[in-house]
């Protein structure tokens, strides 16, 4: 079923609804129009946020890929191993429960 514009729809209702002048009829376009404007805007809205959804995830992608195939050097520095400490006499199971004086 194909999606009718906004002036199909109503004149659709007009067609419907005929030279019905009362309340409820006025009523009756008044919630419709506004049940299709509010579905249009929501269906532009989902559209705007697939596209900086899409967008946003490309832009994560490159930046990930380019810190292992550029050769930026972030890798590296980040989980570089610490400078060795000098060496200290190992411990043993004694040594653990010495108390301090």
């Amino acid at each position: 079923m194909p999606k009718l514009t906004r002036e199909e729809y109503v004149s659709k209702i007009k067609e419907t609804i005929g030279k019905d002048e009362s309340d409820e009829a006025t009523a009756l376009i008044g919630d419709l129009c506004d049940t299709y404007d509010a579905l249009s805007a929501g269906a532009n809205d989902s559209e705007v946020w697939k596209q900086k959804y899409e967008e946003n995830d490309k832009a994560w992608r490159e930046k990930y890929r380019s810190r292992f195939y550029e050769g930026d050097g972030q890798v590296i520095q980040e989980f570089a191993a610490p400078d060795p400490e000098p060496a200290k006499k190992p411990m043993n199971y004694e040594d653990l429960f010495k108390k301090k004086e």
